[in-house]
């Protein structure tokens, strides 16, 4: 197959990852894959993990706002219309690739044919946006041919009732992360440079994007909670950067924790400090955890949740445990932190999960077969 992904900007997030492991699977399965994005940015925050055997394309040579980057792509779309035509697959992540998506789903109509089919990933399931964004997130959805939902929530199961005719599928997340912890050497480096002393007998942190929506307040709760049980030989870390930054360090400092409770930013390699880590806590939608939890599974991290989908009811054998009350996530990370045994035990269990389930292969593989499952439907049903 031709496939393109498009993702706006190559930068730090889920679904940015997303889209770079399903090209470098996809490449190595021998299809030719393009990754389009807006513009370029620093390719240490994610371009430079992609295959050299895939193409990437900019719509524009500089950074610009989102108005800028609506009109920039409408331009580039007159310009490659025809190249486009000649792709079996356009795959969206994010608004702005689910905008244009609609709009080539919409002329592919016109013009009669069947290339390229537009597919979604919708990324934002079970997330606590406005719901006016989610109404045009769901219109933008039934102008495509496809669309992948990588969790469940109640919104989401209502809009396929009411749309059957529009194919979609449930693919859980994948991750081509490397097995186990950074050497000791690096670990000792990367908490001096962040200001963990070497006195620190136990660190429990997170890696995310500092967003609204990602609520960076609550895990700034849990860690202020977890630090007054755990007066002595514990510190934080809370690694990624984003709007809420600046913010969340001053929550952090009314807290009167900036000595305990470490933002020092982006990193380049997340692997890095959650190596560090001995409990991670991320947030879960549902049953569903986000990429950087997976890959501190697969860095042998026991992993722990805060759980966004209020009306998601856990299970004592999920594979995340997760719960809505910061009260019940404390006491249950405390008793982590009292027991060694447990903890390793817990990470064990969970890398065999996500060996079984959340690997980048199994995820190429599943993605591939709604290609082929969409793409069959359009030759058939002539560009329904």
């Amino acid at each position: 197959m031709k496939i393109v992904h498009f993702i706006p900007v190559l930068t730090k997030g889920g679904a940015e990852r997303v889209a770079v492991d399903l090209a470098n699977a996809a490449v190595a399965d021998g299809h030719e894959v393009t990754v389009l994005a807006a513009y370029p940015v620093d390719e240490k925050l994610l371009k430079n993990r992609l295959s050299s055997e895939v193409e990437v394309r900019f719509m524009s040579g500089y950074a610009s706002g989102r108005i800028l980057r609506y009109v920039a792509s409408l331009r580039w779309l007159l310009s490659h219309w025809n190249w486009l035509g000649t792709r079996d697959i356009l795959h969206c992540h994010l608004t702005q690739a689910s905008a244009l998506g609609a709009l080539i789903y919409f002329l592919r109509r016109l013009r009669g044919g069947t290339h390229p089919a537009v597919i979604e990933t919708y990324h934002a399931v079970g997330m606590p946006i406005p719901a006016w964004h989610r109404q045009i997130h769901a219109w933008l959805c039934t102008r495509h041919d496809g669309v992948v939902f990588m969790a469940k929530d109640r919104f989401w199961s209502e809009f396929i009732r009411r749309h059957p005719r529009l194919r979609t599928v449930h693919i859980p997340n994948g991750v081509d992360s490397r097995r186990g912890k950074e050497n000791v050497s690096s670990q000792l480096d990367y908490r001096s440079s962040v200001g963990i002393p070497s006195s620190c007998k136990l660190v429990v942190g997170t890696v995310g994007q500092f967003r609204k929506e990602r609520v960076p307040h609550l895990v700034v709760d849990v860690f202020a909670r977890l630090a007054r049980k755990f007066p002595d030989n514990m510190h934080f870390l809370m690694v990624g950067d984003g709007l809420e930054h600046a913010s969340t360090l001053a929550w952090i400092k009314s807290e009167g924790l900036e000595a305990r409770i470490h933002a020092p930013g982006l990193s380049y390699n997340a692997l890095l400090p959650m190596s560090v880590m001995d409990l991670y806590l991320t947030l879960n939608v549902g049953p569903i955890t986000g990429i950087a939890a997976l890959e501190a599974v697969f860095v042998g991290v026991p992993v722990v949740a805060l759980q966004l989908d209020a009306t998601f009811n856990p299970k004592s054998d999920d594979w995340i445990w997760s719960s809505h009350d910061v009260h019940v996530v404390v006491e249950f990370m405390a008793e982590l932190l009292n027991d060694a045994e447990s903890r390793v035990s817990l990470g064990n269990r969970q890398l065999a999960h996500a060996e079984s389930w959340h690997t980048v292969s199994a995820m190429h593989l599943a993605y591939f077969g709604f290609y082929t499952e969409v793409l069959s439907g359009l030759r058939r049903d002539g560009n329904v």
